[in-house]
């Protein structure tokens, strides 16, 4: 589940023949989704405080600013604090209720599979001020202003929406997934995503792809492009077969999955994947992306592109697990479902778990390493005043238009750069514009969030930090 956040929304149904037999997907708003991110947005939580949409985004303020302190968004607040609820935990909720304005549980919540941060007695108090808070802050009226762009969010996903090879999923899993499949599209808070599930009373499962939105046109309607959205449509299409296989050999998988996850956990926490076993989630079905683009654009430059990302995720171990899964591809007659391969897979974990020192070091290695910031070299105090421009050089060919450079802890006072001047003609040098005063502290720090050499390899992190002379 590529996880953050959403406020519009575009619902899409997908019964279990989605993939057996390709149809048309109509595209439909859910207010639930919307609802539930407009309260957490004006409780803060900063996965739902984006303003990628800024002309939605302002609207949404201006009608229901004025209800920051109402009673639902004081409790979302709290809950925010004291449990933690956020990201998933609040889809969780949204698709757990009835659509407004009624927005009763589906079920009850105690024995709903509601994320467990909520708890059934806060889930019940929640609601029913969640009901209040619609009728007080005119919720009703704000969507029907906005139906119009909605329409337009509609329009322009399912003309993306309708790129997606269907019968590839029938293929290369071996099977149909169970239950309905929804597609969620949040238009107001950027490029968060979620995926949770509603489990009913006779087992059936709703399984919800979250999806966000980062780009809008001139005339501040959303859009999709995709290059960048294919994937995640993709991606989240795959968690309706991969969750449930690494379910069912859960057992085999935990002795691996914790000797990983504490190797790799700050990166999987930042993108909200808390323990291994959503981590293994997570790794299959990006590996089988992988195996998606390499079907469909086997010349291309999608395929190790997507590699390296997964790999600056955290999933380092991504193209050994996709190679072992184009395997897999080439032995059907021997593996006729993804479900029968994964004897193998979990063979592969364990041996990742084994050798990840080794896997670690690798992967380091090929990564982009800060070796000289000039005319510094070793000297961080008494550097010179009148110093203009500062050149930092590079063990690797680093990608031109990929630059990222924050501000160092002690924030913009003590920020130096002034202007980028560019890298030089072999790409392993970057030149810093930079004004300085006497006796002061400098910092900044050159991230791995864009930074990447040629081939796509991520930067190692690098802090800069010196201090002038009188």
């Amino acid at each position: 589940m590529l996880r953050k956040l959403t406020i519009l929304t575009v619902l899409i149904g997908l019964s279990s023949c989605l993939f057996a037999q390709p149809v048309k997907l109509n595209p439909q708003v859910d207010r639930r989704v919307e609802l539930l991110s407009i309260v957490f947005r004006l409780a803060g939580n900063d996965e739902y405080n984006g303003h990628q949409f800024g002309a939605y985004v302002n609207d949404i303020h201006r009608h229901f600013d004025a209800h920051k302190n109402h009673p639902a968004v004081a409790m979302a607040r709290q809950l925010a604090q004291d449990n933690g609820v956020g990201y998933d935990a609040v889809m969780s909720m949204a698709i757990h209720l009835e659509q407004p304005p009624s927005l009763k549980p589906i079920m009850a919540f105690s024995k709903a599979q509601l994320d467990k941060r909520w708890g059934a007695t806060n889930a019940e108090s929640f609601a029913k001020l969640l009901q209040r808070f619609y009728q007080d802050a005119r919720c009703q009226a704000f969507f029907d202003q906005h139906e119009a762009m909605y329409q337009t969010a509609i329009t322009r996903f399912g003309q993306v929406l309708d790129k997606v090879d269907q019968s590839w999923y029938k293929q290369y899993y071996g099977t149909v997934p169970a239950g309905k499949f929804n597609v969620v599209i949040g238009v107001g808070n950027g490029g968060g995503n979620f995926g949770p599930k509603v489990i009913h009373a006779d087992g059936q499962e709703e399984i919800y792809a979250i999806m966000g939105t980062w780009a809008v046109d001139s005339l501040n309607n959303p859009t999709y492009e995709a290059s960048s959205v294919l994937p995640i449509i993709i991606h989240e299409f795959n968690h309706s077969f991969v969750n449930s296989l690494i379910d069912a050999h859960e057992d085999a998988l935990e002795s691996s999955g914790n000797a990983i996850f504490p190797q790799v956990a700050d990166q999987m926490r930042r993108q909200a994947y808390g323990n291994w076993k959503t981590m293994y989630y997570e790794s299959l079905v990006r590996a089988s992306v992988v195996r998606y683009l390499a079907r469909h654009d086997p010349e291309g430059q999608t395929v190790w592109r997507q590699v390296r990302a997964e790999e600056a995720n955290g999933f380092i171990w991504t193209q050994s697990l996709t190679d072992l899964l184009e395997e897999y591809e080439k032995s059907r007659d021997q593996f006729p479902t993804l479900a029968s391969f994964m004897p193998r897979i979990v063979e592969f974990f364990d041996k990742t778990a084994a050798d990840f020192p080794a896997l670690r070091q690798a992967y380091d290695q090929k990564r982009a390493h800060v070796v000289a910031v000039e005319p510094l070299a070793d000297k961080t105090i008494d550097v010179d005043p009148t110093l203009t421009e500062l050149v930092i050089r590079f063990d690797k060919p680093m990608n031109p238009k990929k630059i990222s450079i924050n501000m160092g802890e002690k924030g913009k006072e003590h920020f130096p750069l002034r202007d980028m001047l560019g890298f030089s003609n072999d790409n392993r040098s970057l030149r810093l514009k930079v004004a300085l005063k006497p006796n002061w502290e400098y910092s900044f720090k050159l991230t791995d969030r864009s930074f990447q050499t040629t081939d796509g390899y991520p930067l190692v992190e690098h802090e800069v930090a010196f201090k002038t002379g009188k």
